[in-house]
C-alpha cells in the first residue's frame, strides 16, 4: 500500500489557473471595461433622450410619432400614435445591445491597456508600476 491515493475524478489542475494560462495578463479585462460598458448605455440612453422630436411633441401632432430608444436594436420603442397597446420594451433587443456593448467595452478595455504599456515602456514611466522598497525609517528619538 501506498501513501499515494488515486482519484479518478480529480482534476490536478484547477479551472482558474488553465483559464490563467490560456488567457494572458494582457487580455485580462479590468474595473475600467465595466466602467466603460457604464459609460456607453448611459451615452445610448441620452442619444435617446436627445433624439426625441419635441417640435412635434409640442404641436400636438403625435399621430405615427414614434419613440425609439437603443443602438443598434430599439429596444424601447413607444409608438404614440398605435392604440394597439403594444408592449413598448423589447427584452431581445436589449440582450442583443448589452452584449454589442459588452464586447465593445472589452476591446476598448485591452485597447487602454496596450497603449498605457507602449508608452510606459517607451517614455520611462515603468517605475510607476514596479513597487519601491520601504527603507527603515531613522528614529526621532534614542533611548540611552
Amino acid at each position: 500500500m501506498g501513501d499515494e491515493l488515486d482519484y479518478k475524478h480529480a482534476d490536478p489542475i484547477f479551472r482558474k489557473q488553465r483559464i490563467k494560462e490560456f488567457l494572458s495578463q494582457d487580455l485580462a479585462p479590468t474595473m475600467r471595461s465595466n466602467y466603460i460598458f457604464i459609460v456607453i448605455f448611459v451615452l445610448v440612453l441620452v442619444l435617446g433622450v436627445i433624439s426625441l422630436p419635441y417640435g412635434n411633441l409640442l404641436s400636438g401632432n403625435i399621430l405615427g410619432l414614434k419613440i425609439s430608444v437603443g443602438y443598434p436594436l430599439a429596444f424601447f420603442q413607444f409608438d404614440l400614435g398605435d392604440f394597439s397597446y403594444k408592449q413598448p420594451f423589447r427584452f431581445f433587443e436589449l440582450v442583443v445591445d448589452l452584449i454589442i456593448y459588452f464586447i465593445i467595452s472589452y476591446l476598448l478595455d485591452i485597447l487602454i491597456t496596450a497603449i498605457e504599456k507602449v508608452y510606459a515602456s517607451k517614455v520611462g514611466f515603468r517605475d510607476r508600476y514596479i513597487p519601491q522598497l520601504y527603507r527603515e525609517k531613522p528614529e526621532i528619538f534614542e533611548i540611552k
